[in-house]
């Protein structure tokens, strides 16, 4: 009868529903997990980020208090090289204290290439840290907006399944 087969059609309906209300259902949590595991590794590399600001100042730091050195070094041996002959032939007591000049002079000249090498060790490893921070936040942005897609993605997912539930 035809009242038999309206019931029919409509349970079969029914069922065709509500596997699809399971399969948007299914793909709600799934795009809720990936919302979840994306924002874990949002504030995993917030964190990281963080962290390299955190020793990006410290070698900033670090460098400046080199460059102090090194003007003290620079000032010193300044100071050493402008002296004349007679001046040291004049203050120091002998020849030895001249030799001894001489070379605390050359030690000063050597440190202040060490320090200089240093300083620009330094540098180099700050610029590169930069660069990877700056990546890192370049990361961090995109998956920011893998995060938002997600969530719109979820959001169409949940109003698709209400409008099935609403039949």
């Amino acid at each position: 009868s035809q009242y038999d087969q309206n019931i029919d059609a409509t349970a079969q309906e029914k069922k065709t529903l509500q596997t699809e209300i399971n399969r948007l259902k299914k793909e709600i949590d799934r795009l809720s997990l990936e919302v979840r595991r994306t924002g874990v590794l949002i504030r995993s590399v917030e964190d990281q980020i963080t962290t390299k600001e955190q020793d990006i100042a410290q070698a900033e730091t670090h460098i400046d208090k080199m460059r102090i050195r090194l003007t003290e070094l620079l000032r010193r041996i300044w100071h050493e090289e402008k002296r004349s002959i007679w001046d040291i032939l004049l203050t120091d007591d002998n020849l030895n204290d001249f030799a001894n000049n001489l070379t605390a002079l050359l030690i000063l000249q050597d440190r202040n290439n060490l320090l200089l090498n240093e300083i620009r060790g330094a540098k180099t490893a700050l610029e590169a840290e930069r660069e990877d921070l700056n990546e890192r936040q370049d990361e961090l942005s995109q998956t920011a907006k893998i995060q938002t897609l997600q969530r719109q993605q979820q959001e169409a997912k949940r109003q698709e399944r209400n409008q099935l539930l609403a039949l």
